[in-house]
C-alpha cells in the first residue's frame, strides 16, 4: 500500500507540476526513502547445486526476464520475474561464448543479448534471444571500465562506454575523454566528454555517468561536487552543482600528499562523500552518494533528487544500501542473503513518486 505524502513533501511535488512561479523560499525538501521512492516488484533468485549465484553483475531487464552476468562463474543467466530458473550459458575462456568475468549485459529491441567483459578481454559479445554467439567486438580503453549503455536510433545499434580513452588533438590538453561510442564492428564513432571539462580539479577514473531517454549523458568524478550533462550530440550543455546539498562533502583533494600511499592514509581519517550512480528520470536526476568515514552507525548512502535544471528537490534520503542501478523508469536494489549454500538474491524494483504523468 502506498504511503501518503507528508504535507511538506506534497507542497513540493505540486510546486514541480506548477511552470512559472518562484522556487520555495524554504528550499529543497528532507524525504525519507519510502516517500520520495514506490515499491513495485520484489523478485527472490535462488541459486542450486547445479546453478549457484554468488555473483552478480549489472543485470538487464526484459518483459520476461531478468538476465544477469555472473562474473564468479564467466556466464550468464536467465530468470523469470517470478524468480524461476530458466537457462545459463558460458564459462572461462576467450573463445566465442566463453566469458573471463561479465560485469555488464543489455539488450536491444530485438531482444539481443550483449555481454560485455571487462579487464582483461574489454570486448562485448552479442547473442539472439534463445542465447545463440552472433559476435564479438572489441572495447578501446586505456583504463578500467565503468557503465556502458546501448544506444538505438535510426535502426542502428551503438556501444557507448565511459572509459579512459585519447581525445582528439583538438581537445587532447584537456586529459583523456570518458565517453566512448562504437558501433557493432567495434569501430569507433566518436569520443567526448574529456576529464578536466568535467571536473576541472580531478584526473583520472572513475567517472560515474547516466543517460537520459533523449541522449544525454551526466557525468561526474566519483570524488567531484558537480555532474556535466553532455547533449546527444557530445556538446557540454551544463552543469549541476552538487554543492548546494547539504549531504554533499566533496573530497579536499588539495589537501591530500602526492604520494599515493600517504594520500590514502590520509583520506581514510577523512569524512566525505562519494557519488556512486547517477539515474536521469523524466524531468529529474537521481543522485546517490556514499559516506565514507562518517561517524556512526547509520545508512551510509544518502540519495539527492535534481531537477534538470540542477535545482536541489529532496535530499537527506538515506538507504542502507542504496539504488543497486536504474532501467528506464524503474530502480532496483539488490541485495544478498549469504546464509544460503548456493547463493540468494533479493532484486526490489522502484518507481519515483511525482506530480503528474
Amino acid at each position: 500500500m502506498k504511503r501518503a505524502l507528508s504535507p511538506a513533501l506534497l507542497a513540493a511535488v505540486l510546486w514541480l507540476g506548477c511552470s512559472g512561479q518562484e522556487k520555495d523560499p524554504a528550499g529543497p525538501t528532507p524525504a525519507t526513502f519510502d516517500e520520495v521512492f514506490a515499491l513495485q516488484r520484489t523478485t527472490v533468485l535462488e541459486g542450486s547445486a547445479e546453478e549457484p549465484l554468488f555473483d552478480m553483475g549489472h543485470f538487464a531487464v526484459s518483459e520476461d526476464h531478468f538476465v544477469i552476468p555472473d562474473p564468479q562463474n564467466h556466464r550468464v543467466l536467465r530468470f523469470r520475474h517470478d524468480g524461476t530458473f530458466v537457462d545459463a550459458w558460458g564459462r572461462n575462456g576467450q573463445g566465442p561464448g566463453e566469458f573471463t568475468e561479465p560485469d555488464w549485459v543489455g539488450l536491444d529491441r530485438q531482444g539481443r543479448i550483449f555481454v560485455r567483459e571487462n579487464t582483461p578481454n574489454f570486448r562485448v559479445q552479442f547473442f539472439d534471444a534463445a542465447g545463440q554467439y552472433l559476435d564479438t567486438f572489441p572495447l578501446y580503453t586505456f583504463g578500467p571500465l565503468t557503465q556502458s549503455f546501448l544506444v538505438e536510433e535510426a535502426g542502428a545499434v551503438r556501444f557507448v562506454t565511459v572509459t579512459h580513452v585519447y581525445c582528439d588533438e583538438e581537445r587532447r590538453e584537456q586529459g583523456f575523454c570518458t565517453v566512448q561510442e562504437q558501433d557493432l564492428e567495434g569501430e569507433v564513432l566518436r569520443r567526448y566528454a574529456p576529464e578536466r571539462e568535467i571536473q576541472p580539479d580531478f584526473k583520472g577514473l572513475p567517472f560515474i555517468a547516466g543517460r537520459d531517454a533523449s541522449g544525454r549523458m551526466y557525468l561526474a568524478h566519483r570524488t567531484g561536487n558537480r555532474v556535466a550533462v553532455y547533449d546527444a550530440a557530445g556538446r557540454l550543455e551544463r552543469v549541476i552543482d552538487l554543492k548546494p546539498s547539504p549531504d554533499v562533502v566533496p573530497l579536499d583533494m588539495a589537501a591530500l600528499p602526492r604520494d599515493p600511499v600517504k594520500s590514502a592514509r590520509q583520506s581514510d581519517k577523512m569524512k566525505y562523500t562519494l557519488v556512486r550512480n547517477i539515474y536521469p528520470v523524466g524531468d529529474y536526476v537521481v543522485i546517490d552518494f556514499w559516506r565514507a568515514n562518517f561517524p556512526g552507525d547509520g545508512p551510509r548512502v544518502v540519495i539527492n533528487v535534481f531537477d534538470r535544471e540542477g535545482r536541489l528537490l529532496y535530499h537527506g534520503i538515506e538507504h542502507e544500501r542504496g539504488i543497486t542501478q536504474g532501467a528506464g523508469e524503474r530502480f532496483y536494489i539488490v541485495t544478498q542473503d549469504e546464509a544460503y549454500d548456493f547463493g540468494r538474491y533479493e532484486i526490489r524494483e522502484y518507481t519515483l513518486r511525482r506530480k503528474g504523468p
